[in-house]
């Protein structure tokens, strides 16, 4: 909706601004419903008609297709380091939603792609004394983010957390490549694609 992007531009978070969005369309559908005129009620189905008709517009695979991300040279490349390295483990870093799930996209296994069950094994390889268990065991999108210190999960939405992790921890998630927003060049990764969007590092934190 063009609310959502005036917001998005003023710098709110995309959750934030569908938030808003979505009261300031449930309290006018509310007002045309408690008003029950027939202006009211011939606003109220224009209203819906408009919000159906938006909504099912909007979604990328109806306007374009899929080709236009699985043949990107972004998943191409993903693609080939899967067919290189078929145990390359990604984790992506980008505050952008549901990025997390580009590289699965590709074939390549992906540890903070969105997670219908949570990855206990994993999470509590980073946080022994359970300290953040409430946050992580649950269904989510996950972001990460490299930081010097401890590791610690912070939750952004219910259905969204963050992972700021250390880069001894990155050797227990056992992560091979990282697709980034930003450049990580100060780290020393090899970088092994990048674009005007998204950076592909090889950083070989395994154990």
């Amino acid at each position: 909706f063009p609310i959502m992007q005036i917001l998005y531009i003023c710098g709110l978070r995309t959750s934030i601004t569908l938030w808003i969005t979505m009261t300031v369309i449930t309290l006018w559908i509310a007002y045309l419903i408690i008003g029950n005129t027939a202006m009211h009620r011939e606003k109220l189905a224009i209203t819906l008609l408009l919000v159906i008709s938006v909504s099912g517009l909007a979604v990328n695979p109806v306007q374009k297709g899929a080709d236009v991300v699985l043949d990107s040279n972004l998943v191409s490349t993903i693609k080939e380091i899967r067919e290189d390295d078929p145990d390359a483990r990604f984790v992506v870093m980008s505050e952008d939603f549901q990025v997390e799930n580009i590289p699965i996209m590709a074939g390549a296994k992906t540890i903070n792609s969105t997670n219908t069950y949570p990855n206990l094994e994993l999470w509590r390889s980073l946080d022994k004394d359970g300290k953040y268990e409430d946050i992580y065991n649950r269904y989510a999108h996950i972001h990460v983010d490299i930081k010097p210190g401890d590791t610690e999960f912070i939750l952004n939405n219910p259905d969204d957390f963050t992972v700021k992790v250390n880069r001894e921890d990155l050797a227990t998630m056992n992560v091979s490549y990282i697709m980034s927003n930003k450049t990580l060049d100060a780290l020393g990764y090899e970088k092994v694609y990048g674009d005007d969007k998204y950076i592909i590092y090889k950083c070989e934190e395994r154990r």
